[in-house]
């Protein structure tokens, strides 16, 4: 149910130049990682944490009480479980958010200007990020003969395709922000983050309209976990 006129934000930022062949739910298929890829996972990182603070599996019950507020090597092994496996639905999660946004993005009409780009991509390089592994996460096949520049430019691509995207999917569902909204959002990582980083209110209004419509797209969406 939409709030009232006097509990709404200044006009959400959507531009209405941008608009989609259909506003229909999606279908998204995720892989979860298996139980044995978990496990192997857990017993790496059990096993680092050991050999950093410099015991052994062997080590004092007293040992690992005072390093990590556990009784054993054993304990520890399923501690690093229960987190692998918190880790892993975060994941999922961010996922299942990327497809969704991806074939809205598949949907949009129009074109994506080239100056909308331009600062994403130096946004991108400033951040200092030149891992292409961790920033550009197709097949090598899919980029092993792209310059940097052209893989920074991809991905930028892609990320504001996936903004406008958002955007006319909540414009045309009529998503709007309230200060309700905004208030909620300011007591998460994410704002403090977004504030980081130096956004302002705009920009943060934005970032709320794009997880509203995600929201909604999800909630009439399938998603297949297999």
């Amino acid at each position: 149910m939409e709030t009232q006129e006097t509990n709404e934000t200044q006009e959400n930022t959507q531009q209405d130049f941008f608009t989609l062949s259909s506003y229909e739910p999606v279908e998204i298929t995720i892989t979860r990682p298996s139980s044995d890829h978990v496990w192997e996972v857990a017993a790496q990182q059990a096993n680092a944490l050991i050999d950093a603070e410099g015991g052994s599996h062997e080590s004092t019950s007293e040992w690992f009480s005072e390093n990590f507020g556990v009784v054993s090597a054993e304990a520890l092994f399923q501690k690093c479980v229960a987190y692998q496996k918190k880790l892993v639905e975060l994941q999922i999660n961010d996922l299942i958010e990327a497809q969704a946004a991806g074939q809205l993005a598949a949907r949009l009409v129009e074109d994506i200007p080239e100056e909308m780009v331009a600062p994403i991509v130096q946004a991108m390089k400033a951040a200092g990020d030149s891992d292409n592994a961790a920033l550009f996460d197709k097949e090598s096949e899919d980029v092993i003969n792209m310059t940097d520049d052209e893989l920074y430019t991809m991905r930028a691509r892609e990320a504001v395709a996936r903004g406008c995207a958002l955007e006319a999917y909540a414009l045309h569902k009529g998503i709007k922000v309230s200060l309700e909204d905004f208030d909620a959002f300011r007591e998460t990582p994410s704002f403090q983050q977004a504030r980081a980083m130096g956004f302002g209110k705009e920009a943060i209004i934005q970032m709320i309209v794009h997880k509203k419509a995600l929201a909604d797209l999800l909630s009439a969406s399938k998603v297949n976990l297999i």
